[in-house]
């Protein structure tokens, strides 16, 4: 059988290693990577899936079945704030694709184009951008469209920063097509680019992009 193609692979990888990344940032880091692979799902005509919880499926009123709750402040802010953390993820398979199919600038020219399909289009039932509208739709905002734009240049900047370590991991879950949760983390971490190199690279991102951190938790960077 021959290897998946290593866009496939690239875009699963995107997802995972946005998980772990967002995982290093506060409150706390969310649910565990169960698994990540490249293999098809028959089932629901999948290519390749990372498994695992979201984090605001551990909220009393998670996404697409209740709305926002009247908490207290700091309560509803951490709630919103995983909210957007779960967006992220979910837009990094496809950044990270686009990136890898593209080139470095190809998702910034795509960002109008994604932002009007996700609001204003039908999304796949199931698939990654259906659950970033009903995300965004939990979080009752007041121009949706203009947080999804920010949120997909976050997701830019994340995987902008991380780019060599994904690749790099990318080329083992192509050529083993499964992985556990933990056996993808121990390599990703094992090949990630050093907190300078990372720091390097987002540099060069400039003004907007590079602090990216700050866009999601309004706090100082924090380097892992």
């Amino acid at each position: 059988m021959s290897a998946p193609p290593l866009w496939l692979a690239v875009h699963e990888a995107g997802h995972a290693v946005a998980h772990l990344v967002l995982d290093e940032l506060p409150p706390y880091p969310g649910p565990h990577i169960i698994s990540v692979s490249v293999k098809p799902d028959a089932a629901d005509g999948s290519l390749g899936r990372v498994s695992g919880r979201r984090r605001t499926s551990t909220l009393r009123t998670p996404p697409h079945t209740k709305p926002v709750p009247a908490a207290h402040p700091e309560v509803l802010a951490d709630m919103r704030r995983q909210a957007r953390y779960d967006i992220v993820e979910l837009l990094a398979g496809r950044m990270a694709e686009s990136y890898q199919r593209g080139g470095p600038y190809c998702p910034l020219r795509w960002t109008d184009e994604i932002v009007s399909k996700t609001i204003n289009g039908d999304p796949d039932a199931g698939g990654d951008m259906s659950f970033v509208r009903k995300t965004l739709d939990w979080l009752e905002l007041p121009d949706p469209a203009a947080e999804l734009k920010r949120l997909w240049r976050i997701t830019y900047g994340l995987i902008a920063s991380e780019w060599p370590g994904i690749v790099r991991i990318a080329r083992i879950l192509r050529e083993r097509r499964f992985m556990g949760g933990e056996d993808f983390e121990a390599e990703w971490r094992a090949g990630r680019s050093t907190p300078a190199m990372r720091q390097r690279l987002e540099k060069r991102l400039g003004d907007g992009l590079a602090g990216w951190r700050d866009g999601l938790v309004g706090a100082a960077q924090v380097w892992a």
